[in-house]
């Protein structure tokens, strides 16, 4: 980069104080130059690019030119760059690319170019062009190419995880292949293994529909697609061998589930009911990721009368829609949790569905909506209801305030039952008297669970409402093994 700022220099593209800037921060390199020579030096896109050419002494290809490629020419990306084979005759190829500073990505083109062309010995010959002209290149060839693994793949994968009831589809790139998986009723089934060529097209074609930059390659993306009322949540996440796709399936036409059917005991269920009319006070549900933990609260919000109470949420994403509720996705990245809830309490509201808590600040948001009159629903990444407590306070809520305002937590997994379909184990700590003033004491996970089982059988952890779930031949004891390895013994 530093040599390429000097022949600027020299050739009074730039100036010494334009010059002194790039050399000086660490701000700029490779990624940013263009952008930076454009808006400092007042340069054009067509006069950085001419001026690159010049530098590495190859051909500069403009717009008109290039428009012109090769119909067998493809579209790839290598190390984050798009580059197009535009001219290919014989044993000669032109390749226009946006830089030439890169000697890993100009020889992964050329492996790319003996690979995919069947060309022995090719001679290469570079162009530079403008990197936003090889952009709108390939997102204009991407969506007129004629191949059944672009578009209509992705769109019947799509359909026919939707039919299946799956909730995420991993597209996987390894070093001559490509895996694609999809979650069914919490695990990952194998659904096809592909060439590796063929991932290229699908990557390609699934950011074109979510409308992400394909010519990023080296970051992570976000985006989404919506079909037959169904989003497709898509992200991205760089790897050795290229972006790996996952893709969450929200289906707006499913129904929340009701309590009953979630697989809470009748007492539990009773106990639900009557929590989700108090007038404030938090109630948390807690497991790991998958663990339905929103499906128990949007069961539980279903209860409330939305004719005299203003409900409101802030998810991430939101998973079904509720009439009646004022819901709010976060997942654009607009607002975070602790934001959305100042905003939210300016709104009189008297229930709050906040999505997750997962920092402090949220924590301490959370808190202060309890304390203020609102009934809080709030999920949490802990094992144990115990566990959540201690969430808390490793998040700086002092006991006194943790111990005030929650009311219940309730610990849940997902298992497979072994007729078929799914259910749940669980565990609810009511945090009354006894537990309440525990907690002021900042009393240990065993000292709460011995004054527990002192004073009453009547609390059962989530391992006896499994083993009775296998003694009622719902589950195994093999499916309560799997799920529960994490979980403490108390």
């Amino acid at each position: 980069m530093m040599s390429f700022l000097l022949f600027l220099k020299e050739r009074s593209a730039i100036g010494c104080d334009v010059f002194e800037i790039a050399r000086g921060s660490e701000y700029i390199g490779r990624e940013n130059l263009d952008e930076f020579l454009i808006s400092a030096a007042n340069l054009s896109e067509e006069g950085v690019a001419s001026l690159k050419a010049e530098y590495y002494g190859v051909d500069y290809i403009p717009d008109n030119d290039l428009a012109k490629f090769n119909r067998l020419a493809k579209i790839n990306h290598a190390l984050g760059e798009i580059y197009i084979p535009y001219d290919v005759h014989e044993n000669d190829v032109t390749v226009a690319v946006s830089d030439l500073d890169d000697l890993i990505l100009t020889d992964k083109i050329k492996k790319f170019i003996i690979t995919n062309h069947r060309i022995d010995n090719p001679r290469i010959k570079f162009c530079i062009t403008k990197a936003r002209s090889l952009r709108n290149m390939a997102v204009r060839k991407s969506s007129i190419r004629d191949s059944s693994i672009d578009n209509r793949f992705i769109s019947d994968l799509l359909a026919e995880s939707v039919e299946v009831g799956a909730s995420d589809i991993h597209i996987s790139p390894y070093e001559s292949t490509c895996e694609i998986k999809r979650r069914i009723d919490g695990e990952l089934q194998h659904i096809r293994t592909l060439p590796i060529v063929d991932y290229h097209s699908i990557c390609v074609s699934t950011k074109v529909m979510a409308k992400l930059d394909i010519s990023e390659t080296r970051r992570p993306q976000s985006g989404h697609l919506q079909k037959d009322n169904v989003d497709f949540r898509i992200s991205t996440q760089p790897t050795i061998y290229g972006e790996n796709l996952s893709i969450r399936i929200l289906n707006k036409n499913k129904q929340y589930i009701n309590i009953e059917n979630i697989g809470f005991s009748d007492e539990q269920v009773k106990y639900l009911r009557q929590i989700s009319n108090f007038p404030h006070g938090m109630i948390i549900f807690c497991g790991p990721t998958g663990s339905g933990k929103t499906t128990s609260i949007y069961s539980m919000i279903s209860l409330i009368d939305k004719q005299k109470k203003n409900i409101m949420t802030l998810e991430d994403p939101i998973e079904y829609r509720i009439n009646g509720v004022k819901q709010t996705d976060i997942s654009e990245g607009i607002i975070d949790f602790a934001t959305g809830i100042s905003s939210i309490l300016r709104q009189d509201p008297d229930v709050i569905f906040i999505g997750e808590i997962r920092d402090s600040e949220t924590a301490h948001m959370a808190i202060r909506a309890s304390m203020t009159g609102h009934l809080v629903f709030t999920t949490m990444h802990a094992n144990d209801s115990i566990g959540a407590i201690k969430r808390f306070q490793d998040f700086g809520i002092s006991s006194f305030l943790v111990a005030d305002n929650i009311i219940s937590i309730i610990s849940q997994r997902i298992v497979r039952k072994i007729m078929g379909g799914m259910t749940i184990i669980s565990e609810i700590l009511h945090v009354d008297e006894l537990i309440n003033n525990l907690i002021h004491q900042n009393a240990s996970r065993s000292e709460i669970m011995d004054k527990i089982t002192m004073r009453t059988a009547k609390f059962k952890t989530i391992r006896d409402d499994a083993m009775g779930k296998v003694a009622a031949g719902l589950i195994s004891k093999e499916e309560i093994d799997r799920v529960l390895c994490n979980v403490k013994l108390y």
